[in-house]
């Protein structure tokens, strides 16, 4: 199957390797010791607590990394890909780029543990790991949510 200009934006083997890399990390990890696996990650610090920005699929784009009482990491949620524009062309992106990372995840991971298709669809893995990764696309962007295991209480 040829791969069009608009799929290989997408970039999918990123996907892939940046969900390996999040279930291969120690957890737990405290979120005032993140900022060099961040960085190991290509994520830059901002000056609030709990937000970095990366790379990523539409470019440069937030990274929010939530922790639990503890100070742990919880939950880090990417979006993963945001087209700019909010023409009927973008939401159709969205919905392409959903459905090549969806594909490509069950291809690495095999069959998603939930899998829900609506008006905000979303498939979700879990791990030996004791780690869960949701796929979710929004109107208008697609974000990956990466469960920690101290944020799995709260899935």
């Amino acid at each position: 199957m040829e791969r069009s200009r608009a799929v290989d934006v997408f970039a999918v083997d990123r996907f892939i390797a940046l969900v390996e890399r999040l279930i291969g990390l120690p957890w737990p990890i405290r979120l005032d010791q993140f900022d060099s696996t961040a960085q190991q990650l290509g994520w830059s610090p901002t000056s609030m607590p709990g937000l970095l920005t990366g790379e990523f699929a539409s470019g440069k784009q937030r990274i929010m990394v939530t922790k639990d009482e503890d100070k742990n990491i919880s939950v880090v949620s990417l979006p993963f890909f945001r087209p700019e524009g909010e023409g009927v062309e973008e939401i159709g992106l969205v919905n392409d780029a959903f459905v090549a990372y969806a594909a490509a995840g069950v291809e690495a991971w095999g069959k998603p543990f939930r899998i829900v298709i609506d008006r905000y669809s979303h498939v979700a893995w879990s791990y030996p790991q004791s780690v869960i990764v949701e796929l979710m696309r929004y109107e208008r962007f697609v974000d990956l949510s990466f469960y920690t295991p101290q944020g799995i209480l709260a899935y």
